[in-house]
């Protein structure tokens, strides 16, 4: 049983160096710049520059190549991943000019690539400038006025900083969300209260692994409103898919049902009777936590997570009689 275990377990590990492998192949022209990095968000390339430091938490480790962490480029590595390479991701990397391949995303206003494997990244050399910039940290001298020749020597093996804070759920895929409204069409031309008609709307998600490895436990919920315009009353439509998975690199497009629409308008009084269409919501639970949630406006979503919670107790109440 171990042996097939670990048969396995090599057999899943020469897979994910494959795709690797094909990623790298299908990434065309020269590297770009990590400053570049930011108008290449969706695409497959490689990105160049020095990593300025080695940030890791319980889940990740971050090799950031610019001072501001907050909004310039940077490549994650989950810690799940992290015993595939030969070393100690900071001693590896840290104050070395690196290239990386992979699929460049945004995550809140900052540009990042998340790599699995070894082969993913490539180190071309030392970063003087990182290695200035550490120097430079070490030498400062303490508040309390030790000097700085106590201090001890800068070096590339202890550029990690902890942080305090609960680290969030790094994604190894991306979404986006796209509403696709249909155009109104009459429906047997004017009658004596204006002109009727009829339309369609529906949303899709798109979700693209980011990762060499085989994503699952994946769930999206959508939501649509659509008013009565005679009682001014919400009409909520809903569905769910869940098990979602997600192949290394893929990108699969989920398609809601679609909402149908009807009424009467007049030239004078715009629409008169019948539905119309409010806002959607869309929500993204990863390993059990939201991850992502999209909605048209604030108003929505507020709208729309009250009426979630509403069929959520009376869920429980329902469970507990």
């Amino acid at each position: 049983m171990t042996c097939e275990r670990n048969i396995s377990v090599a057999v899943g590990r020469w897979f994910g160096i494959l795709a690797v492998a094909a990623l790298a192949a299908s990434a065309q022209g020269p590297a770009v710049s990590w400053d570049k990095a930011r108008s290449h968000v969706g695409q497959l390339c490689s990105v160049e520059g020095p990593v300025m430091q080695v940030q890791q938490t319980r889940e990740s480790f971050s090799l950031h190549f610019s001072k501001n962490l907050k909004t310039d480029f940077a490549v994650i590595i989950f810690a799940s991943n992290a015993a595939r390479w030969p070393g100690k991701i900071d001693a590896l990397y840290a104050a070395k000019k690196v290239c990386v391949t992979g699929i460049v995303r945004k995550v809140a206003g900052r540009p990042e690539m998340v790599i699995a494997d070894p082969s993913q990244i490539t180190v071309l050399g030392d970063a003087p400038e990182a290695l200035a910039a550490a120097a430079g940290k070490a030498a400062t001298p303490a508040k309390t006025g030790m000097p700085a020749a106590a201090l001890p020597a800068a070096t590339t093996t202890n550029v990690i900083e902890a942080t305090s804070q609960e680290p969030p759920l790094l994604l190894p895929f991306t979404c986006d969300v796209k509403r696709f409204t249909g155009v109104r069409r009459g429906t047997g031309g004017d009658t004596a209260s204006g002109n009727p008609f009829r339309q369609r709307i529906y949303v899709e998600l798109t979700l693209q692994n980011t990762s060499a490895h085989v994503i699952t436990d994946i769930e999206w919920q959508w939501v649509a409103v659509v008013m009565s315009v005679g009682t001014a009353t919400d009409q909520y439509t809903q569905g769910t898919e869940s098990q979602i998975e997600l192949k290394p690199f893929e990108s699969k497009t989920l398609r809601s049902d679609e909402v149908k629409m009807a009424g009467i308008t007049t030239s004078r009084y715009g629409q008169t009777s019948g539905t119309r269409f409010r806002g959607y919501y869309v929500r993204v639970i990863y390993k059990g936590r939201c991850v992502f949630k999209e909605a048209n406006s604030p108003e929505i979503e507020q709208d729309i997570e009250s009426y979630l919670e509403k069929l959520e107790r009376q869920k429980r109440s329902g469970k507990k009689s």
